[in-house]
Order: structure tokens, then sequence, then C-alpha cells
């Protein structure tokens, strides 16, 4: 599952370099080797919410994976463990 910060002041050079390391590092190789499914874990804020729409919009037409959004990690997580193996 991955994760956005709580807080929109959150998205600095942090955020920034986080992102970079996700989107061209991680999912890349993920996506070739393990994962079809991707559960991501809703920011309580407006802001997060906004900014974690905008990069799934941005990862999904280069990797087209299933995403779902949850607001509890227990849902996210038995959500996971329901989907077939590949």
């Amino acid at each position: 599952m991955w994760r956005l910060p709580q807080k929109a002041i959150s998205f600095s050079r942090i955020f920034n370099y986080n992102a970079a390391w996700f989107l061209f590092d991680w999912l890349p190789r993920a996506t070739r080797h393990i994962y079809r499914y991707r559960a991501i874990l809703q920011p309580q804020d407006v802001f997060g919410r906004l900014i974690t729409h905008s990069v799934v919009v941005q990862i999904t037409a280069q990797f087209p994976l299933v995403y779902q959004y949850f607001n509890q990690e227990q849902l996210a997580t038995e959500w996971l463990l329901a989907q077939p193996a590949r």
C-alpha cells in the first residue's frame, strides 16, 4: 500500500524526492515483476486527496494496474488479500 502524507504542507522537497523515487524507480520495477493491484489509503484532508488523485491519474496511464481507494488500512489489506494471485 502507498500512503501520501496527511498534511498538504508536507509536500516539499521530501515529497518531491519520495514521489520521484516511487514513480520512476519502485513502481516500474514492482509492476514488471509483482503487482497488479494497488490499494491507496486516502489522506484525511482535501489537499492530500487532490494530490493523491493527481498522482494516480499520472501513473494510471503508464502503469495500468487496478487501483482502489480506502479510508481504512484494514479494509485495504483485506481487499488486497482477496485479489487473485498472478
